[in-house]
């Protein structure tokens, strides 16, 4: 036998306590959404601007310089 994901649905509406942990399913799942897409931007951040101040500054003494 298969396991079949609208085999506890309720055929009603929810109840309080019901809705209330719904919510928190869903907060939790976009609290780690945004944390996971904040840890994507500090990460680009972090390993993206030394990287482009290195080459600038590598530019910079190729045209000061010229070598």
């Amino acid at each position: 036998m298969t396991w079949d994901p609208d085999a506890n649905l309720p055929s009603g509406p929810l109840t309080p306590p019901e809705r209330q942990q719904t919510r928190r399913v869903i907060k939790w799942y976009e609290r780690r959404v945004f944390f996971r897409a904040s840890l994507r931007v500090w990460a680009m951040w972090l390993a993206g601007l030394p990287t482009a101040m290195l080459a600038l500054y590598g530019l910079v003494q190729v045209f000061l310089h010229g070598k």
